[in-house]
């Protein structure tokens, strides 16, 4: 049940010029209403001590006219989702792009009918309704679900602050997602399709996005936010100090992940050949200003995010790494026919990232992986890595090559029990260069220790599909540890 609001502050108690006293309380956030002050109630008494005494029947008085429901204010929910908006975005709770994307969920919220109902008179009912609507307009799984979820979560802040008496989110079951909405790596074929792509066609603004973004694993934002001052041609280096939100206004990276990024030789050439064409074709041949946009729509100005998004849909459509599932034919004012795509299904920008953090943890350790991501949380990281089929292909193939050869299943175990052993030795052996690699510091709670106090460990446990791969270990506080080993039941430790 959901706490009783409470008068915690002192009363203002005020001694009136014909006799008697007067009392007041501020009284605290309720019901969708701010900080305010009761109304000064007159007290008939004489002395101080009994106005304090009355002060307190007054303030019970007011309690349970506060707790009271059938005086709670009779705000519409859409009115509270935007309030509840834009407190999140003044205490700056989440970074700017979530806020943003949830800025444009909050605007569909604002537009179904569940806007116009009373906060206080929601039930399951509404709920549904709100569901069947989102599923009429045509919006994919991914969206119902990520609307239905922020209605939820509003809801749910509702009850905790005693806006509401009945919080109907239970009983209303959330949205399947197709799995074709989750986040993928791309294949090696398809990489190998979009460099080709990229290296055979004119350069723009455009496909400098998408070529930062393969090579570097960076953010839509962040590409957009680079300037020529932020890049190094010599030392082969980024600096990443900026992101360019949806609003076309400049802000930190997420989660501040700001940091000077080295880039590879086959980046820094397409960089040249495009500075070197935006020189001549907007600057007439002179040096680029350090604060130019690297990222330049046709006209020479900044290339901004939703037209970004709309030619990179198109161009991956083109190339293969996506598609339409409905083009309709039309044709304007003046008769030239025009084209209406509706439903893309396919790579996104953001997932040229998760295929860079795939590809480094088939190369290199988890915890490196974390440093290149710039992922406060390694687990975040751990999020991003995904199977690419030529990998599982070639596993099946040795395990067929395993099994022509005779290699009975016992065989195979006594195999893996070998080679769990052999990981262990070596990870022990090498516990000075993991507690340099760390800096001395707790792979969880990122505290620093004396080598003595950490014990080495998996990243993630076997039980949970953690591989016993040198990416996969790390060294962390005994207290840490301890939390780890209730996860899994093969829980193991190097000291």
């Amino acid at each position: 049940m959901s706490r009783r609001i409470e008068i915690l502050t002192e009363p203002e108690i005020k001694k009136l010029k014909r006799g008697g006293y007067s009392v007041r309380f501020r009284i605290p956030p309720h019901h969708g209403l701010p900080e305010s002050k009761s109304p000064r109630k007159k007290l008939q008494v004489k002395s101080i001590g009994a106005a304090r005494k009355e002060a307190e029947d007054y303030r019970r008085e007011l309690e349970d006219e506060i707790n009271d429901y059938r005086n709670i204010t009779n705000i519409t929910f859409g009115d509270y989702v935007r309030r509840w908006h834009e407190d999140r975005v003044e205490m700056g709770e989440k970074a700017i792009g979530t806020l943003e994307v949830e800025e444009l969920y909050i605007r569909q919220i604002e537009e179904a009918a569940l806007a116009k109902i009373e906060l206080k008179e929601i039930d399951e009912n509404d709920l549904d309704n709100f569901k069947l609507e989102n599923k009429k307009l045509g919006r994919s799984n991914d969206r119902q679900d990520k609307l239905l979820k922020l209605v939820k979560q509003v809801l749910k802040h509702a009850e905790i602050r005693r806006e509401i008496k009945h919080n109907p989110s239970g009983a209303v079951a959330n949205i399947k997602r197709n799995i074709l909405d989750k986040r993928k790596a791309l294949t090696r074929e398809d990489q190998k399709r979009l460099i080709e792509a990229l290296e055979s066609e004119d350069i723009t603004g455009k496909t400098v996005v998408v070529r930062i973004a393969f090579s570097t694993g960076f953010r839509r934002g962040e590409c957009l936010g680079l300037q020529w001052g932020d890049i190094d041609f010599k030392k082969k280096t980024i600096s990443l100090t900026r992101q360019l939100t949806s609003k076309g206004e400049y802000a930190p990276p997420k989660f501040g992940g700001s940091g000077v990024i080295p880039i590879g030789d086959v980046l820094v050439r397409y960089l040249r050949r495009w500075k070197d064409k935006t020189s001549k074709q907007f600057y007439h041949g002179k040096k680029v200003p350090k604060e130019s946009p690297v990222c330049r729509n046709d006209n020479g100005e900044q290339l901004q995010a939703a037209n970004f998004d709309k030619w990179r849909r198109d161009w991956f459509v083109a190339h293969g790494l996506g598609e339409y599932t409905e083009v309709k034919e039309t044709w304007d004012s003046k008769g030239r026919k025009r084209y209406h795509k509706t439903g893309y299904k396919g790579y996104r920008l953001h997932e040229l990232r998760h295929t860079m953090a795939t590809e480094l943890v088939g190369n290199a350790d988890l915890k490196t992986a974390q440093t290149i991501m710039r992922h406060t949380n390694i687990n975040t990281t751990a999020g991003y890595v995904h199977e690419i089929d030529e990998n599982v292909r070639n596993a099946a193939n040795l395990l067929d090559d395993m099994r022509e050869n005779g290699s009975e299943l016992e065989q195979v175990e006594e195999q893996l029990a070998k080679d769990e052993k052999t990981f262990w030795e070596d990870r022990r052996a090498d516990k000075e260069q993991a507690y340099k690699r760390q800096k001395g510091k707790c792979g969880e709670c990122g505290k620093s220790f004396e080598i003595g106090k950490l014990v080495g460990t998996l990243i993630t446990p076997v039980s949970k599909g953690g591989t016993l791969t040198k990416g996969n270990y790390y060294l962390v506080c005994q207290q840490c540890e301890k939390k780890k080993a209730t996860e899994s039941t093969n829980h193991q430790i190097t000291h």
